[in-house]
């Protein structure tokens, strides 16, 4: 959100990008766009990409160790721990489901 929270997003793409073998078989494709753009419009381009999870952090989740995760389709899903979200997405690719509707969350 801002140029603060440049170093978290940072570590939570490494955290990703380097998830264990055994949860997400050679980790997770996860790059951070720290344009100099709104935020809106960074969740527009996501979606235009049809990339099917954004993280957006901020001060709230600096702080707790959480990004608040959207889907391209489900739209806003709240705030997630970055373990249960690396647990998500490796469910989401092993059954190759696509995310739960946020009410099934």
């Amino acid at each position: 959100i801002a140029d603060r929270h440049e170093d978290y997003a940072r570590k939570v793409r490494d955290q990703l990008f380097s998830a264990p073998e055994d949860t997400v078989n050679g980790g997770i494709r996860v790059e951070a766009d720290l344009a100099a753009e709104r935020m809106q419009k960074k969740i527009r381009n996501a979606q235009t990409r049809q990339i099917p999870y954004m993280m957006v952090v901020g001060d709230a989740e600096a702080e707790a160790g959480t990004v608040a995760l959207r889907h391209r389709d489900h739209g806003d899903l709240g705030s997630i721990p970055v373990e249960a979200l690396i647990e998500r997405i490796a469910t989401a690719v092993r059954t190759r489901a696509d995310a739960p509707k946020p009410d099934a969350a």
